[in-house]
């Protein structure tokens, strides 16, 4: 496996540093094969070719760091949120991945220095291009010193920057979405926590029970309070909308009250 020594020390030898100290300063450790991350950040509009005619973009490397990013996220939020859901998690995974949030973190970590592009090309059309080459730079990464440093990569970096819990509190409020449709159908609502214990040393598990006008519709858990009346919340909403006939029955029961 190569490793930073070996880049150290190419480097040293090296009769043109800077560009290796310039990708130093962005990503935080020398290149070893400076090819790929030059590849990485050059963009279509200046479509050099190969020996072969080929067209040398980066293109190519963005499908491979596309693909990588995703992985490293999803491992990411699965042991960050051991309690939601696959849709919560898919949900905040493309947050995070999506365009214009790729574009706003190539330009936080600098990536956009390093972008090669023709000077013709007019803003509109290169509004993606920061995002794209930070992808392509993950494939790079990967090609160069293998998968661990594209996590190391990520973590240091990438989850640096990104605040995981004010993402995943975008997430759909499901809670609030219940407590319309009570206040639109005229029924009380309430929200109990039945359980809040320690699992696995410091990890807590919530309990929480939704009840309507009285009677209990669900319950769910979640590794807080509000994470767990988030998934009660989804639950009675997924009841309400694939069980027509079991609320005819409770609002007969409402309605009798």
């Amino acid at each position: 496996m190569k490793n930073k020594s070996i880049s150290k020390i190419r480097l040293f030898f090296h009769k043109d540093k800077e560009p290796y100290l310039r990708y130093k300063k962005v990503l935080g450790f020398y290149p070893i094969t400076l090819r790929h991350y030059e590849l990485a950040v050059q963009h279509r509009s200046l479509t050099p070719e190969g020996k072969r005619g080929q067209s040398l973009t980066n293109e190519r490397l963005e499908y491979l760091g596309d693909a990588i990013l995703n992985l490293i996220v999803a491992d990411i939020l699965y042991y960050r949120y051991p309690q939601q859901s696959e849709g919560f998690l898919t949900n905040v995974r493309a947050r995070i991945v999506k365009r214009d949030s790729l574009n706003r973190l190539a330009v936080q970590l600098k990536i956009d220095t390093l972008v090669h592009k023709s000077k013709s090309l007019k803003a509109y059309h290169s509004q993606n291009i920061f995002g794209n080459a930070l992808e392509a730079m993950m494939g790079a990464i990967y090609l160069d010193y293998g998968y661990n440093q594209c996590v190391r990569f990520v973590k240091k970096k990438i989850m640096q920057i990104i605040d995981l819990d004010q993402v995943a509190s975008m997430e759909v409020n499901y809670k609030s979405r219940i407590l319309e449709w009570c206040q639109h159908n005229k029924v009380k609502s309430n929200f109990e926590v039945l359980s809040d214990k320690t699992i696995g040393g410091n990890q807590h598990q919530f309990i929480t029970e939704l009840s309507i006008n009285d009677k209990v519709i669900c319950r769910a858990e979640g590794s807080s309070k509000k994470n767990a009346e988030q998934n009660t919340a989804k639950k009675a909403l997924d009841i309400i909308n694939e069980n027509s006939e079991y609320f005819d029955e409770l609002f007969g029961i409402i309605n009798k009250n």
